[in-house]
């Protein structure tokens, strides 16, 4: 299974360049305005500041909503059923990044290697597999499989309402930071600019995290668990029936997203190979599980 690059990272980056993008524009449109005199005075690095630091707000509040979306609203895929080995188990806030930014935060997973009975599943409308790092024959496929976790819905909600409190502050900040900077001249008004954009982000970006954590504390922290109550852990044999669809954030790969029901039916016997494991015992082990007998042709 091939490595993924913390995505929020990438995000924040990406508003860093589109805010300082926005600042060169603005930086332009002043210069054009200090040719004509007055008006560039007129306007003047208070209102400048406001101006900026309402893009900025606004700019990262389509960001949290976008993560809220994508986290916690169901996306109508195919009703599928697979079965294998629970390989590994990845629980929410398991990155520092989703304790700094929140709204990043990813439901509990599991990852299963299916029996390779499963593997049609896995590999439906061509997607990418994420397969484990044996060599062949050995290298079994992975389906990742998701719960709908409360407590990141419930804290990125709380992010959201963080979010609108940082960026009333930040607005004001960044008039305060312009107006100190001020325009007297055209290199001086993009660095007020500058300036006020990033104390605009800072602000917005603490009130996200403020509101985040303050809503992740009063939710309560859960673990993967089957329709028994049972908690599930690295090694169980376990049938997996939810709802089945490919996103970016997984490489473009079919995933659970959510897992309705799960059952497990035993471990893996003592001295099976393992980390990772491999359908090729799986297969024998594992004969009978809980996935509808596949129709006779």
């Amino acid at each position: 299974e091939g490595s993924t690059i913390p995505e929020p990272l990438g995000k924040i980056i990406s508003i860093i360049g589109s805010i300082a993008g926005l600042a060169g524009i603005a930086g332009g449109v002043f210069k054009g305005l200090a040719e004509a005199g007055t008006i560039a005075a007129s306007l003047g690095g208070f209102a400048s500041g406001v101006l900026v630091g309402l893009v900025v707000y606004i700019v990262i509040l389509v960001l949290v909503a976008s993560y809220f979306t994508d986290r916690c609203i169901s996306t109508e895929g195919l009703s599928e059923c697979v079965a294998g080995v629970v390989n590994e188990i990845v629980q929410d806030f398991s990155e520092w990044t989703e304790e700094l930014f929140p709204f990043t935060a990813m439901h509990d997973r599991i990852d299963v290697i299916v029996k390779s009975r499963y593997w049609d599943i896995v590999e439906d409308g061509n997607a990418k597999v994420l397969c484990t790092s044996d060599a062949p024959p050995r290298r079994s496929e992975i389906m990742r499989c998701y719960f709908r976790t409360p407590r990141v819905c419930d804290t990125i909600e709380g992010a959201l309402y963080g979010t609108v409190a940082g960026g009333v502050a930040g607005i004001v900040a960044a008039a305060a930071v312009a107006a100190a900077v001020g325009c007297a001249t055209v290199i001086l008004c993009i660095f007020a600019l500058i300036l006020a954009a990033l104390v605009a982000a800072v602000a917005v970006l603490v009130g996200a995290l403020v509101g985040g954590q303050i809503a992740k504390a009063a939710s309560d922290d859960t673990s993967p668990s089957d329709a028994a109550g049972t908690t599930i852990a690295v090694g169980d044999l376990i049938t997996v029936k939810g709802n089945m669809v490919r996103r970016e954030y997984d490489e473009t790969a079919n995933v659970m997203w959510w897992v309705r029901s799960s059952a497990l039916s035993g471990r893996v016997p003592d001295g099976t190979p393992s980390n990772p494991f491999s359908y090729c015992e799986i297969d024998d082990i594992f004969t009978m599980d809980g996935c509808p007998a596949p129709p006779i042709i």
